[in-house]
């Protein structure tokens, strides 16, 4: 369900135009990472810059990373060279209308990045971490650095927590019925999430989270495995 042309320069950079009405992005993304992997093991180190250069230049009606939701009306352009990537101009739509952008740039030295959206809870359901969440005002900003570490913060401001199995187990073996009751139904309402995090070799570090509403509040920091699905974490529960 989607066309385009490829060339190839004469140091083997790739340029890709391509369209169509629905791509699945899952499996994309993880063979380009694993192609760089391969890349830089037959160089000799595992820290020599050996990623593939590539230009991207892409438009769908559709486009999906998980099952749970899709970004529609999207437009990207992705810039990698050797060292790493370099740029990222993505816009898209989230629950339909809603729209999400993100843009990471390197024109001012350090490759910086920022993400936003109405609608935090259909982003990270998009992205595929968490699908409890319900509405909010997302902000994202940080730096990918040399080694390509990502290091950032992460808020989402004025949302709802419904169903959420994990904390509800948390929130039953704490006694604090009530809230589970508010949780399992129309759910609870909180002011803010906070969430200092770095990636690196497929895991996502929490340090320092911090999230709280009327009713209650939670501290974390840990981590959780995307190769594993294990999540590790401690912190306080703090009922109103």
């Amino acid at each position: 369900q989607m066309g385009g042309e490829v060339s190839v320069d004469r140091v083997g950079g790739y340029t890709v135009n391509v369209s169509g009405s629905a791509f699945n992005s899952t499996y994309f993304w993880r063979e380009l990472n694993r192609d760089d992997k391969r890349g830089k093991a037959q160089a000799g180190s595992p820290d020599t810059p050996f990623d593939t250069p590539l230009r991207l230049r892409a438009s769908f009606d559709r486009m999906w990373l998980t099952k749970n939701t899709d970004f529609t009306n999207v437009s990207l352009n992705f810039d990698r060279d050797y060292t790493g990537i370099q740029t990222i101009d993505f816009a898209s739509n989230v629950d339909g209308t809603t729209p999400f952008t993100f843009n990471l740039s390197s024109e001012a030295g350090p490759r910086t990045f920022t993400g936003s959206s109405a609608d935090g809870g259909s982003v990270v359901r998009a992205i595929g971490l968490f699908s409890d969440i319900v509405g909010g005002e997302l902000q994202i900003s940080g730096e990918l650095a040399a080694d390509g570490t990502v290091n950032g913060v992460a808020e989402i401001k004025d949302f709802k927590l419904v169903q959420a199995p994990v904390l509800a187990r948390l929130l039953s073996v704490a006694s604090l019925t009530g809230i589970v009751d508010e949780l399992r139904g129309k759910g609870i309402s909180f002011k803010i999430l906070r969430v200092p995090f770095s990636y690196a070799n497929a895991t996502l570090t929490i340090r320092d989270g911090e999230m709280y509403g009327s009713s209650l509040g939670l501290t974390g920091r840990g981590t959780y495995s995307f190769n594993s699905a294990l999540m590790n974490f401690d912190g306080t529960l703090i009922p109103a």
